[in-house]
């Protein structure tokens, strides 16, 4: 790869990112500042970043599109080829011995396929902006066993994003 001398140079082969996505459940038992980023979040700006949320609150039974947006701040455009959603953790505040809440309680639905998704330089984007169908997204549902799940409602979610690519 060849870049001007003004552009940060910088080749990838695999890329993988750790994100955090906070996703309310029934958002009306979730506090109002409850997706803002921690205060002691880091001032110099990130390259590339994965956010995300769901269309609709989760209850049992139900899923919901993740549309994760992709900002780019390199000098150049970079290219998927995989993407990967994993559910790291679940705080939930409402939970007890007798009405637990867990990430077994959730699951993960990757994309159905993995299309090259390439995301423009210095540019924010989301996957349906790019072209990725609704039914093709990830999906965060929660489950719907036989037991009261009460100890979820107010629950955030904890994502992870790892992804490969390369720069184009």
């Amino acid at each position: 790869m060849t870049v001007a001398s003004s552009a940060p140079v910088a080749t990838y082969s695999a890329l993988t990112l750790l994100g955090l996505a906070i996703l309310p459940l029934m958002t009306s038992d979730i506090a109002p500042n409850a997706g803002n980023p921690p205060a002691s979040s880091p001032a110099t700006p990130t390259l590339f970043t994965i956010t995300g949320t769901i269309a609709q609150p989760l209850s049992p039974g139900r899923s919901s599109p993740l549309d994760l947006e992709l900002t780019n701040n390199h000098f150049f455009n970079l290219q998927f080829t995989g993407l990967h959603v994993t559910l790291e953790s679940v705080d939930a505040p409402m939970a007890t011995a007798a009405l637990p809440c867990s990430v077994d309680d959730f699951e993960v639905k990757q994309l159905s396929v993995t299309p090259a998704i390439t995301v423009p330089e210095r540019s924010t984007t989301t996957l349906s902006e790019l072209g990725v169908a609704v039914e093709i997204l990830p999906h965060l549902g929660m489950l719907n066993p036989e037991v009261n799940q009460d100890g979820c409602k107010g629950a955030i979610l904890n994502l992870r994003y790892d992804y490969t690519g390369s720069s184009q």
